[in-house]
């Protein structure tokens, strides 16, 4: 095998590593942060229907409000 040959296979293996490990690392990111914003969504949802109900609980016309 030729130097020249030598060199370009160890380029595109160095190449194919970082593209791999890059790869995982967007993956493992993307998660998290999915994670992240799922969670803050339902901590918003659980605070607004938390918030509808005490609401509704105080009201003395429960049900024209409902209606």
């Amino acid at each position: 095998m030729s130097l020249r040959t030598r060199l370009i296979v160890s380029i595109l293996v160095v190449m194919m590593a970082a593209i791999c490990l890059s790869g995982v690392v967007v993956i493992w990111n993307g998660k998290r942060q999915v994670y992240i914003e799922l969670s803050a969504s339902l901590n918003v949802a659980t605070a607004t229907a938390r918030n509808n109900f005490r609401f509704l609980h105080e009201r003395p016309d429960r049900r024209r409000v409902l209606q």
